[in-house]
């Protein structure tokens, strides 16, 4: 930490996970978090790009620790936990929610849509949406006839490139 503080701290990765910073002892360093701590008030603030150069800059000066691996290791475990855990909730709220006549009527609503899909694809292509999508990607090399029109569209736009403005 910088301010020298020693209780109610938190670590502040310099490069957000977000914007692919990792979890790398180089990308965290540790700031106190209280309400006008320096978390909120540097690595928050309207001058945190100024400040994250003086936090790259001083988490450079420390070499790897030794125990880093270990701590990585545990993260990793715990982070397994923690999506366990979570599809486990999720597996659990969507048992609920399945058995709520909202879901019943949006899966009856869904069926309709699927059936009647099959009968245009039947009209047009002489089979249901899920055989013409499967004969579909055995003539295309694997690829959906999505995959096909965007790349139609790509080959298209390198062949006519628009002017910039």
């Amino acid at each position: 930490m910088l301010c020298g503080k020693t209780k109610n701290l938190s670590v502040h990765h310099i490069i957000s996970r977000g914007a692919g910073g990792m979890d790398e002892y180089h990308n965290l360093i540790t700031l106190c978090w209280l309400p006008t701590g320096c978390h909120i008030s540097k690595a928050h603030s309207v001058d945190a790009k100024e400040y994250k150069i003086i936090f790259e800059k001083h988490v450079s000066n420390f070499p790897r620790p030794d125990f880093w691996d270990a701590i990585m290791e545990q993260s990793k475990r715990d982070h397994e936990k923690i999506k366990s855990n979570m599809r486990a909730i999720a597996k659990k709220s969507y048992q609920k929610m399945k058995n709520t006549p909202a879901h019943k009527e949006y899966m009856e609503q869904q069926k309709k849509r699927r059936n009647e899909r099959n009968k245009e694809y039947k009209k047009k292509h002489g089979s249901n949406y899920t055989t013409y999508i499967q004969r579909f990607k055995k003539e295309h090399d694997g690829l959906s006839p999505t995959q096909v029109q965007y790349r139609k569209q790509k080959e298209w736009k390198r062949k006519n490139p628009i002017d910039n403005y």
